[in-house]
């Protein structure tokens, strides 16, 4: 399975994976950025299971649905709009 899985995430919340397309190798603490802590909380941590996942069909988005659905969203970041907009 493709993208990030539960199993990329270590019991101390450090995030491990290689890039997809590159396939050089991304770590970064989790502890460090507490929103995302919060979100993994509300996730269901099985091991090989998507991250991410889509709330309309339980299942993780096509990479160009959620691709469009990100540059949407970071769009608007990169413009001052900082209202949260929930899109999964």
């Amino acid at each position: 399975m493709k993208g990030l899985l539960w199993s990329h995430i270590n019991e101390n919340m450090v995030l491990r994976k290689s890039h997809t397309k590159t396939g050089f190798a991304v770590e970064h603490d989790l502890k460090l950025h507490l929103t995302v802590l919060e979100e993994i909380e509300l996730g269901n941590r099985e091991a090989n299971r998507p991250v991410i996942i889509s709330k309309a069909t339980g299942a993780p988005d096509k990479n160009r649905k959620f691709t469009e659905r990100w540059r949407k969203f970071a769009e608007q970041g990169r413009q001052g709009h900082t209202a949260l907009i929930t899109y999964f």
